[in-house]
């Protein structure tokens, strides 16, 4: 599985890689994983990945436009949307529109 991670906060994207390759190492899932913090960069490096972790505030994307941004490329891959962010209305909304989980 590739995953691409989009998060701007380099402590913050390290958590979330450790945790990450921990639960998928610990189901025998062969897994890399890509860093990168801005959503241009993500939206360049789609097509090489199965799996988008993507934080809500980017400094070129703010909210829900980076997921939809993501989800109206040909054929995008899955999105989960991460934030800091204590907001149910949000999480809601990013399922209904495309997102495959919210993790805050």
């Amino acid at each position: 599985m590739r995953i691409l991670l989009v998060e701007d906060d380099p402590a913050q994207a390290e958590l979330v890689k450790i945790h990450l390759l921990e639960a998928l190492a610990s189901h025998d899932v062969d897994c890399s994983l890509t860093e990168v913090g801005r959503l241009g960069d993500a939206l360049e490096r789609l097509e090489d990945h199965d799996l988008v972790v993507l934080d809500l505030g980017l400094p070129d994307s703010e909210g829900l436009v980076g997921l939809e941004h993501i989800l109206s490329v040909p054929a995008p891959p899955p999105v989960v949307v991460l934030t800091g962010v204590d907001d149910l209305r949000l999480a809601v909304q990013a399922v209904q529109s495309g997102a495959q989980d919210y993790v805050q």
